[in-house]
């Protein structure tokens, strides 16, 4: 009998708990189907649809003077533990950002003053739960290691385009602590990690790559002119004759011809035995109509477009760190950006040294793109046309750009697609 009234007493105690719990932790509110229906100087009026709430669509507002707070955790010791988080910060406006890899009790409660415009988690199976009544939504957010990477300029683009918000001001990652305690005194959490910004310039650029597809995609300083290709894959390696009519693309061993009007492809191979090592760029000389193709190292392998064949092969200057390659027709001078640091190289078609340009550390957001093993500078397609050079970085498809001024010696990013 006393075991029974034992298990009777455990049960009334775990139902009062979870009362205790619904009572008190579950105020926060899921949104879905988000739309945005009015913007101001201030502030942006959304409009989503609340399951838990008996008007089904509400209204209600993100302050673009928010606080971006990101908490990151992936190392769990158990599934389904919780994690307590105090965020005080009075009279700022919060835009709280959980992520896991496992599955979290995100338990969250706020200071006097503090307003949260909205909590957004990456785990669905995760849960959101707290005393003081906010809106929720979830979101499919990649983990994030660190701010310096390739996956926060995904996510700075998602908060721009979402929220308005262009930096996190507060990150934490890897809890070890079961309370997380968010003010102005945790210092040693206070990361800015900023977007870069683009910037207009006077100076005009304009050029053309070519898509995957073969088809040419009209280009300024500020990115494609149709804002419709702002992801369209480039075809790398690839340069082309003045009226457009041939593409000439690198391959390992030798060039490949194609006529963009019929499709139709020719290959030419160099002498027998030969192969291009570490081809870095290939640029068509309008001048004597050759074709220059560049390797790492220096090593140029030189094509006669008119008769179609090789004519030689010329190791330039030993230090000749090439990344690139790119003709000026008003300079009538190569250049190349390098690869053992950031920077451009200028040569004559004889391999005659010009100028080495300096551009390290001004170069901003290139830092995200290196290779963390390599640490090799990221590629840069160049554009130059006389004062002006464009710096076009690369990878599936235009991601910045940035304007070289040589007469002022001065850098300026004018295209970030995470920005734009």
């Amino acid at each position: 009998m006393k075991v029974l009234f034992g298990w009777i007493i455990l049960i009334v105690l775990i139902l009062t708990g979870f009362y205790y719990i619904n009572q008190n932790l579950e105020k926060t509110v899921l949104l879905h189907e988000f739309l945005k229906l009015d913007e101001n100087p201030d502030k942006m009026v959304y409009s989503a649809k609340a399951k838990e709430l008996e008007n089904n669509v509400i209204t209600f507002d993100i302050f673009k003077d928010s606080e971006v707070v990101v908490l990151s955790e992936s190392n769990l010791s158990r599934a389904n533990k919780t994690i307590k988080i105090n965020v005080d910060k009075p009279g700022k406006n919060i835009i709280l950002v959980l992520l896991s890899k496992q599955k979290v009790i995100w338990d969250v409660s706020l200071g006097d003053d503090t307003n949260i415009n909205l909590v957004v988690f990456n785990n669905q199976e995760s849960k959101v739960v707290s005393k003081s009544k906010f809106y929720k939504k979830y979101e499919e957010l990649v983990y994030l290691e660190n701010l310096e990477n390739l996956d926060f300029l995904n996510f700075a683009k998602y908060l721009k385009n979402s929220y308005s918000q262009n930096r996190v001001s507060y990150f934490y990652k890897q809890i070890n602590d079961e309370t997380i305690i968010v003010n102005e005194n945790k210092s040693e959490n206070k990361i800015v990690a900023k977007l870069a910004q683009s910037n207009k310039v006077q100076s005009e650029v304009d050029f053309e790559l070519l898509s995957e597809k073969l088809d040419f995609i009209k280009f300024n300083l500020y990115g494609p002119l149709d804002s419709s290709y702002s992801n369209t894959k480039i075809k790398k390696k690839v340069s082309f004759n003045p009226s457009k009519s041939k593409v000439y693309e690198v391959l390992d061993d030798g060039i490949k011809i194609i006529n963009i009007d019929t499709k139709e492809e020719s290959i030419n191979k160099i002498p027998v035995g030969r192969k291009i090592f570490n081809s870095k760029g290939i640029a068509y000389d309008r001048l004597s109509d050759r074709v220059f193709v560049s390797g790492k190292y220096g090593k140029f392998y030189i094509f006669d477009a008119v008769d179609e064949k090789w004519l030689s092969i010329r190791k330039y200057i030993e230090d000749f760190d090439i990344n690139s390659l790119s003709y000026d027709l008003i300079s009538n001078i190569y250049l190349s950006s390098t690869w053992k640091n950031e920077g451009l190289l200028l040569f004559d078609q004889n391999g005659n040294f010009v100028k080495r340009v300096d551009l390290e550390n001004r170069l901003e957001g290139l830092s995200y793109y290196y290779d963390k093993e390599t640490q090799e500078v990221p590629q840069l397609y160049v554009v130059a046309q006389g004062n002006d050079i464009a710096l076009v970085l690369i990878r599936d498809f235009v991601e910045q750009i940035w304007l070289y001024e040589k007469s002022k010696d001065l850098v300026t990013l004018t295209y970030n697609y995470y920005d734009s």
